[in-house]
C-alpha cells in the first residue's frame, strides 16, 4: 500500500484563491485556535486543488480535536477526495455519477498516513449515532482503495458486509471480488484478497452478491467461492 506522509516542512500554503484555502491553511498549521477564528466558515466543505477538503486535512495530520470542531460547524464527514459529481438523495444516501474507485474517505486518509486504530475509528464512527449507512460508506471507501484496514475495523465497529453499494442492489461483496481480480498480478492482490476474506468473515452472502451481479466474470469467481 502507498502511504502519503504530510510533514509541516513540505506544505506548499496556498495564497487563498479557493474559496476554503484560508480554513484548509489554518487546518494544515495545526492550529487549532486559528481554525476556531475562522469559525462559522461558508465554504467548509469547499476543497483544495487536490479535491482534500479541510475535514480530509484533519485524517491526514491525525487532529481529531480540529475535526470535531470542524464537525461542530457543519462540516461533511462522509465526502471523498474526488472530482466524481455526485448528488444526495437525502441525508443518508449519496449518488454518484462515476464509480470513484480509489476515493479515499477522511479513515483511508487516517490509515494511508499511518494513524492508528482509534483515529481511523474515530472517522469511520462519524455519524453512527444516526445510522449505519455511515459505517457501510466507509466500509465501501475501504473496499474501493482496497484498504483492508478500513475494512476490518469497519466490520468490527458494525457495518453491513452485504449491503448494496447501489439502487440496482449490487453488493459490496461483489465489487470487492471485482477489484480483486482487476488487480490479479499486481502489488495489491493480497491486500484485495484480505478485504473479501474479512467480508465473507463477517457473513457476506454470496448468493446475495450472485443474485444482483451481472458481470460474468465476477460471477465465476463468486461461485469458485462457494
Amino acid at each position: 500500500m502507498v502511504r502519503k506522509v504530510y510533514e509541516n516542512k513540505n506544505y506548499i500554503f496556498n495564497s487563498g484563491l479557493l474559496p476554503a484555502q484560508d480554513l484548509i491553511n489554518a487546518v494544515k498549521s495545526g492550529d487549532i485556535q486559528k481554525v476556531s477564528r475562522l469559525m462559522p466558515y461558508d465554504s467548509i466543505d469547499e476543497t483544495d486543488e487536490n479535491y482534500y477538503t479541510a475535514y480530509h486535512w484533519t485524517a491526514v495530520l491525525g487532529r481529531t480535536d480540529i475535526a470535531e470542531l470542524l464537525l461542530k460547524n457543519g462540516a461533511e464527514y462522509d465526502a471523498l477526495v474526488t472530482d466524481i459529481p455526485y448528488r444526495r438523495i437525502d441525508d443518508d444516501y449519496i449518488i454518484w455519477s462515476g464509480k470513484p474507485i480509489g476515493a479515499q474517505s477522511a479513515a483511508v486518509l487516517a490509515e494511508e498516513n499511518g494513524w492508528g486504530d482509534e483515529i481511523i475509528k474515530f472517522y469511520i464512527n462519524q455519524g453512527k449515532a444516526k445510522n449505519n449507512r455511515d459505517l457501510d460508506l466507509n466500509l465501501r471507501a475501504g473496499v474501493m482503495c482496497i484498504n483492508e484496514k478500513v475494512v476490518y475495523l469497519a466490520l468490527e465497529e458494525g457495518a453491513d458486509p452485504d449491503f448494496s453499494i447501489n439502487m440496482g442492489g449490487d453488493r459490496i461483496l461483489a465489487l470487492a471480488v471485482e477489484l480483486y481480480l482487476e488487480n490479479k498480478g499486481t502489488d495489491q492482490e493480497s491486500e484485495a484478497k484480505a478485504v473479501i476474506d474479512n467480508l465473507l468473515d463477517y457473513g457476506a452472502s454470496i448468493p446475495n452478491a450472485l443474485k444482483f451481479s451481472n458481470n460474468k466474470t465476477v460471477n465465476e469467481e463468486l461461485k469458485s467461492m462457494m
